[in-house]
């Protein structure tokens, strides 16, 4: 019987893992990339409003910009796959903060503008997020983003013992002006607790996961 050395088995175990490697990119993709994410933000007079914060959300990741001088915002390279969401929220001292989802439908240039009300009671804060299912895996076609929205949702925010409590809307939205001060977020039925330190005049972003979509 031939003996085979160390170093032919070694060969043997890298080819095997060559080809396994090999095997794997070809079956699965990577998920879908949406180019370009790009808009204009102005107030209720249709005036630009630069230096405005804008974060997306995928479920999974956040991504921010600013606008510029025109009000013109760009985000590229955002890892959503086709009719999957992302949320998008504008926020900025002085205005009140707003959020909408997204559906993506073609992986090329989205366009996607909004107008700001501007906030009157700078004394307070906001705290704004969504109640969201992500989505992600898959062997034949890699998913990511947001697969479904929970409206109508209790969200409790809590303070020293005191509780405010919000209905999701129809987009799975909510939306707390509150004094400043240290709070609890949480939805109705959920132990899970986020802390949150509220400024003046500032908007905190939290979302609030509600489940898991996980393709094999």
């Amino acid at each position: 019987m031939k003996r085979i050395n160390k170093t032919g088995i070694i060969a043997i175990i890298l080819l095997s893992l060559t080809f396994f490697s090999m095997e794997c990119l070809a079956i699965r993709k990577p998920a879908d990339i949406i180019e370009r994410l790009y808009g204009h933000v102005s107030d209720e007079n249709g005036y630009p409003i630069s230096n405005l914060d804008v974060s997306t959300f995928d479920g999974f990741t956040f991504r921010n910009a600013k606008t510029d001088n025109m009000g013109q915002y760009n985000i590229s390279e955002l890892p959503v796959s086709k009719n999957n969401y992302l949320v998008i929220f504008f926020t900025k001292e002085g205005f009140i903060p707003k959020a909408d989802n997204i559906v993506v439908k073609e992986q090329k240039n989205i366009e996607h503008s909004s107008v700001m009300k501007i906030n009157s009671m700078e004394h307070a804060g906001f705290i704004i997020g969504t109640v969201y299912q992500p989505i992600r895996g898959g062997k034949l076609q890699f998913n990511n983003g947001i697969k479904a929205f929970s409206k109508s949702i209790e969200v409790l925010l809590e303070n020293n013992g005191n509780v405010i409590t919000k209905e999701t809307d129809m987009n799975g939205h909510f939306l707390f002006e509150a004094p400043p001060g240290k709070y609890t977020l949480s939805k109705g039925g959920s132990k899970e607790k986020l802390e949150i330190d509220l400024s003046a005049g500032k908007t905190v972003i939290k979302n609030l996961r509600s489940g898991f979509v996980l393709i094999d």
